[in-house]
């Protein structure tokens, strides 16, 4: 799958706002726009991603 930011922002609400918690660590909350600035950051280095299987074992069950 393609990553753009472009797809994104458009699903993204126009009064959008992230506020990270706990409050007391001094982030900044965020409008729409200074949030797609940052997520380009992030994700500007990669072009896509693509799911594969990892097998999760558990030792919880018995075995069956």
């Amino acid at each position: 799958m393609q990553l753009n930011v472009d797809t994104l922002a458009k699903h993204v609400h126009k009064d959008f706002r992230r506020i990270v918690y706990p409050r007391s660590i001094g982030h900044p909350e965020q409008n729409k726009e200074e949030w797609i600035q940052e997520i380009t950051g992030v994700i500007g280095f990669t072009t896509g991603f693509d799911v594969g299987e990892n097998p999760c074992h558990s030792n919880s069950l018995p075995p069956g």
